[in-house]
C-alpha cells in the first residue's frame, strides 16, 4: 500500500438534506507546509500541532457538534482515552492560558464550578429538617487510592459512599460498574442546617444559663438578708479540711456522665448534694455521708438534656452553688 505524503488540492463537498439549507466542509491543506499526515479543518492562515485541527471563523456557528442516538445506557458519545495518569485528557484555553482540564486519573481542574441550581427547574422542594444527629452519624477518614498507577501516592480526606448511603441516599448514585459515587457539594445543605440546629440550641442554653444567673444573684441576696451568706468560693482541688468546699463537675458539659467533687470537715453533722432544673425545681437530692474530699457521680440516664444547678448544703447552710450542662448523646 502506498503513502501518500503530501495532498495538494482543496475538497469541498456539499450535503443537501430533503430540508432547506446545506451542510459544507471543508478539508484544507497548506501547499506551503508539510503536515506529516495532519488533518485541517477550515482556513487556517498560523501554525497548528494536532492531528485533527478545527478552525470556525463563522460567529455564532457550533466548531463541533455530535449527536449520539445509543439503544442503551452505557454507551458513549464521545471517549476520550490517554496512555499516562498525568496526562491532559481535554484542555479549555483563553488567550493561550488553560483555564479548565482533565487528566488520565479523573481529576478536573478549573477555576471554578457552577451548577444549576434554579429554583423554577426544581419541583417538590422541602426543607432539611433535623439533619443534626444524621450528620454527626457519619465518619470523616484519610486513605489513599488504591488506583494511583504507580505514582508517588497523595493521602487524601473524605467520606465512604457506602456509609453516606445508609444516613443520606439522595447524596450517593452507582457508575463506573457498580461502584457508588458522592455528591459532595449535595453535602453543603446538610452541614449548613445542622449548623443552625445546633445554633438554636446554643442560643436555648445561653437562655437557660443567664436566667439561671439571675435565680443565683437573687438566691445570694436572700441568704444575705438572712445571714445565710454562702462560704468564699474555692473551686481549686486542693481543699480545706476546716470548711466546706463545692467543686466543678467534670466533664461539663456531659452527654454521659459527670462527677461532682466536694470536701466537707469532720465536724459537720449533716450534709445534702442537692439538684435543681432551670425552672428551680429539685430533681436530685443525695445525702453525704464520707467526711473530707469525696464525690458523686451523676449519670446522664438520671435527668433530661439541659441546665441543671447543683447545691452543697452542710449543717443547713447553702456552701455554694454550681451549673452544669448535659447535653443530648
Amino acid at each position: 500500500m502506498k503513502t501518500i505524503q503530501k495532498i495538494n488540492f482543496s475538497i469541498f463537498l456539499l450535503i443537501f438534506l430533503s430540508t432547506p439549507g446545506f451542510t459544507q466542509m471543508r478539508v484544507w491543506n497548506n501547499t506551503t507546509e508539510s503536515v506529516n499526515g495532519q488533518v485541517l479543518i477550515g482556513d487556517f492562515t498560523s501554525p497548528w500541532d494536532g492531528q485533527l485541527n478545527i478552525k470556525n471563523t463563522t460567529p455564532d456557528k457550533r466548531t463541533l457538534y455530535l449527536q449520539h442516538n445509543a439503544s442503551s445506557d452505557g454507551k458513549h458519545c464521545l471517549t476520550i482515552n490517554v496512555n499516562r495518569l498525568l496526562s491532559e485528557a481535554w484542555v479549555v484555553m483563553y488567550n493561550g492560558a488553560a483555564k479548565s482540564f482533565a487528566r488520565g486519573n479523573g481529576n478536573i481542574y478549573s477555576n471554578g464550578v457552577l451548577l444549576t441550581s434554579d429554583s423554577t427547574l426544581k419541583r417538590d422542594i422541602k426543607p432539611l429538617l433535623s439533619v443534626k444527629k444524621q450528620l454527626f452519624m457519619l465518619n470523616g477518614y484519610s486513605y489513599y487510592r488504591k488506583d494511583d498507577g504507580g505514582l508517588l501516592p497523595k493521602r487524601e480526606i473524605g467520606f465512604l459512599a457506602q456509609e453516606v448511603e445508609k444516613v443520606f441516599p439522595e447524596t450517593v448514585d452507582t457508575a463506573f460498574g457498580g461502584k457508588k459515587v458522592l455528591s459532595y457539594t449535595s453535602m453543603i445543605p446538610i452541614i449548613v442546617e445542622a449548623m443552625k440546629e445546633q445554633q438554636t440550641e446554643i442560643e436555648q442554653l445561653k437562655g437557660q444559663i443567664s436566667n439561671l444567673s439571675d435565680r443565683l444573684e437573687s438566691l445570694e441576696k436572700k441568704f444575705e438578708k438572712g445571714g445565710l451568706a454562702p462560704a468564699p468560693q474555692n473551686n481549686t482541688a486542693a481543699a480545706n479540711p476546716e470548711q466546706s468546699n463545692l467543686f466543678q463537675n467534670t466533664p461539663n458539659p456531659f452527654s454521659e456522665s459527670t462527677t461532682i467533687r466536694y470536701s466537707l470537715p469532720l465536724a459537720c453533722s449533716t450534709a445534702r448534694l442537692i439538684i435543681f432544673d432551670s425552672q428551680g425545681i429539685e430533681k436530685k437530692n443525695f445525702l453525704i455521708v464520707s467526711r473530707g474530699v469525696s464525690e458523686t457521680i451523676i449519670n446522664a440516664r438520671e435527668l433530661n438534656p439541659g441546665t441543671y444547678v447543683y447545691t452543697l448544703v452542710v449543717d443547713g447552710r447553702s456552701v455554694d452553688t454550681k451549673t452544669m450542662i448535659l447535653t443530648a448523646n
